[in-house]
């Protein structure tokens, strides 16, 4: 077996500078999800990538490619009295007016000194790998290994709600505002053609109601959207790559809003997340998440 999308690789690996000095750092094993999933860096996933169990390679890492340039800024000095507890050199700590963790480098009677700087930051390295085994990967091992990961499947009850709500209150609208334009516009084409757009409307909200019904006792996982890209059950089983989606726009209101996904091949089709199990905002953030703001609209 070689490594591959989806499977889980286990390397032993080394790293050292061009002289050939090694690291302590990066001298276990590393157990990563093969496939982009951003679980080890790029550049060593590129190099593993048609590698079998035994197979050996080398690969030389600019900062830019590793752990970035070393920042003097990220290494701070902090009064001791800021600690509730008195920290040890090592201890990985994150201050209450910064983000990312730091490590504790030294301490003094007064103060500390934080290092946010990775301890291989700056460095050009070579990372010595050894595929020692591979396997495929679970679907929850691949689910977890992708952070940003959503999926749904349908509530039951929630979907019989929205079906019988969409079933009840559009043919009463419909009937309203038929009587309503009869009333004031009379017998004449006006009417006609309003009558034929408020049957349109009709049929069309039978259908979302019956649709929801059907839906509603579906079992299994009906939506996701992960690294790879979106399974949407209800228009294609199989998974759509992200390539291949042109455009995402949220549409409807607050609490019962679709998404509208436009491929790049002139199809699209309808998300319905009323009858999901998962907020329909927490789909939106992963569709920004997958795609980036110039994609998705109308969050």
């Amino acid at each position: 077996m070689r490594v591959a999308e989806d499977c889980l690789i286990t390397v032993q690996q080394r790293i050292t500078d061009e002289n050939d000095v090694a690291f302590d750092i990066g001298t276990e094993q590393l157990c990563y999800i093969h496939g982009g999933y951003n679980r080890t860096l790029a550049k060593v996933e590129a190099a593993l990538e048609g590698k079998e169990v035994g197979e050996s390679v080398s690969v030389l890492l600019s900062p830019a490619e590793s752990f970035g340039a070393y920042d003097p800024e990220k290494r701070v000095v902090a009064e001791l009295s800021q600690f509730h507890v008195r920290p040890n050199i090592g201890d990985v700590v994150c201050r209450d007016d910064q983000q990312e963790p730091c490590t504790v480098v030294e301490i003094t009677d007064s103060s500390v000194i934080l290092e946010g700087n990775h301890p291989l930051a700056g460095l050009s390295l070579i990372f010595h790998l050894t595929v020692t085994d591979i396997r495929p990967a679970t679907e929850q091992e691949i689910i977890n290994a992708d952070s940003g990961c959503l999926t749904a499947s349908v509530k039951t009850l929630r979907a019989i709600k929205y079906g019988l709500t969409t079933l009840l209150l559009i043919p009463l609208g419909v009937i309203m505002i038929a009587g309503f334009i009869e009333e004031v516009a009379g017998d004449g084409i006006i009417t006609a053609i309003s009558l034929i757009i408020l049957l349109l409307i009709l049929l069309f909200g039978l259908w979302t109601g019956f649709v929801s019904l059907r839906n509603a006792f579906r079992k299994g996982e009906m939506l996701r959207l992960s690294q790879k890209g979106l399974i949407w059950r209800l228009h294609d089983p199989n998974q759509i790559p992200w390539s291949r989606v042109e455009s995402v726009k949220r549409t409807g209101s607050e609490g019962d809003c679709d998404y509208l996904v436009s491929l790049t091949d002139r199809t699209f089709f309808s998300i319905s997340t009323p009858i999901l199990n998962v907020e329909q905002q927490d789909i939106g953030q992963a569709f920004l998440h997958y795609l980036g703001p110039d994609k998705v609209t109308g969050l």
